[in-house]
């Protein structure tokens, strides 16, 4: 069985933009030409005309539409089966309206969904405007209880030496629960955006419902309605997520920046062995400070300031006060300098000594270098340059770390050698080994007082 399906013919309504369900309108004179030019294609279409069966909705310009076909193909009008099933849906207050008259005489009715859905958006948006800064104070306090917990574990003998113990375990479950509060607070905050939505959807359609049930619209439409306000919510269900991981995106992002917004000392590139005459001058803490430190030679620094201008030198700290400069330059040469504490990260004993170097020397070139500075029985162990070295050098003492650092700023070939270090005290020939470094490198040395009793000597 073919079924063709043929809609009526153009109305007065039609023609002059009104909406039209189970109202009536008359067919013009276009819509009657309508009816003859589907009646003609039919014709070409069926191979036996008189068996057709003609059926329509009881409104008049259906059954109008169906008595020109019928007409025109000579059926009797009287086969044509009229049903009220086939008649178009209503449309409530709205029919025979235009647009215009609709918008005119039923202002609020087409925003009925709209409107909660937009004024929870704005409420969203005054609820969300802060979550930023409680990504930064959770990322801070996050960053400082792990910061503090491995500040305390390096020292638990010591704490617990001194009977600490239990007090910094309270302080630190004390922060631990602030820290677990702002992350509540913050997932709150979040899940408070999204509840905020759903119940401006919830709003809405219950807007629409009733929007309907004073309007008269066909369920159909409100179905349809309620579709459309489904579909247009469906995107904004992950706005809140989206948001908060924005806001951790941000912070994220700025704390980066700032580290890349830091002054970048400068290095030289050459790549010569070279050491350079250094000079400072300026004031620290109100104190004026002068100095000229020979190429080639051990220096000693000797000053109530040592250490911070030891740091000024490295290029560690950078003070408006203070200008140092390298053979008359600002550049920074390629500097070692060796503190109180190793410098060290955990891995084996090659890539500890080498860790000043761009391209890592022969083992040979290690293992002569090591053995230079005292420091051969080292690799006299099973496993050699593969030996594990802590981090921190934490399994060396005092005087292989500090061995250590000179063996690892000769391999680096540096151009200055600047040592405020306390661990020189451990050290019994530390003369003799500034003086084995200085040879061996040909770098500049710079040594805080009183680590060594070195004068001032010129290469």
């Amino acid at each position: 069985m073919t079924i063709h399906v043929v809609r009526h013919g153009q109305t007065e309504a039609n023609r002059d933009g009104r909406w039209l369900g189970h109202s009536d309108s008359p067919l013009t004179d276009r819509g009657a030409a309508q009816s003859y030019a589907f009646a003609d294609a039919l014709a070409g279409l069926l191979p036996d005309v008189a068996a057709v069966e003609l059926q329509c909705s009881h409104l008049r310009r259906a059954r109008r539409t169906a008595a020109l076909i019928a007409e025109r193909l000579s059926l009797e009008l009287g086969r044509c089966r009229v049903s009220p099933l086939l008649a178009e849906h209503a449309f409530g207050q709205w029919e025979g309206l235009t647009e215009a008259e609709i918008e005119a005489r039923i202002p609020g009715e087409q925003a009925a969904g709209i409107l909660p859905i937009v004024i929870s958006l704005l409420v969203m948006a005054g609820v969300a405007w802060r979550l930023e800064q409680r990504h930064r104070v959770l990322r801070s306090r996050r960053g400082g209880l792990a910061i503090t917990m491995i500040e305390r574990i390096a020292m638990s003998p010591e704490l617990y030496q001194m009977g600490r113990t239990g007090k910094e375990r309270r302080a630190l479950t004390e922060r631990g629960e602030t820290l677990r509060k702002d992350a509540v607070a913050r997932r709150s905050r979040t899940a408070s955006l999204q509840a905020i939505l759903q119940a401006g959807t919830a709003i809405a359609g219950l807007a629409v419902l009733w929007s309907a049930s004073q309007t008269g619209v066909a369920p159909g439409t409100v179905a349809a309605s309620l579709a459309v306000l489904a579909l247009l919510v469906l995107p904004l269900q992950n706005l809140a997520t989206a948001w908060d991981r924005y806001c951790a995106w941000r912070v994220a992002r700025g704390k980066a920046q700032n580290l890349f917004n830091e002054e970048i000392v400068k290095r030289r590139t050459d790549s010569r062995k070279q050491a350079v005459e250094v000079q400072i001058c300026g004031a620290i803490a109100g104190r004026p400070v002068e100095q000229t430190f020979t190429k080639g030679g051990i220096s000693n620094l000797d000053d109530d300031h040592a250490v911070q201008i030891a740091r000024h030198l490295a290029g560690l700290d950078r003070s408006a006060s203070l200008t140092v400069t390298f053979d008359g330059a600002d550049a920074q040469p390629k500097t070692a300098f060796i503190g109180d504490g190793y410098v060290g990260l955990q891995g084996s004993l090659r890539r500890s000594v080498t860790l000043l170097c761009r391209k890592r020397p022969t083992d040979q070139k290690i293992k002569e270098t090591l053995d230079a500075y005292g420091l051969g029985y080292l690799l006299e162990r099973d496993r050699g340059l593969d030996t594990r070295i802590a981090e921190s050098g934490r399994n060396l003492n005092a005087e292989e770390t500090l061995r250590l650092d000179l063996a690892r700023a000769e391999l680096g070939k540096v151009y200055l050698l600047v040592v405020a270090s306390i661990r020189w005290h451990a050290v019994s020939d530390g003369d003799w080994l500034l003086e084995l470094f200085r040879n061996r490198s040909g770098a500049t040395v710079i040594v805080t007082s009183p680590a060594t009793n070195l004068q001032k000597r010129v290469a």
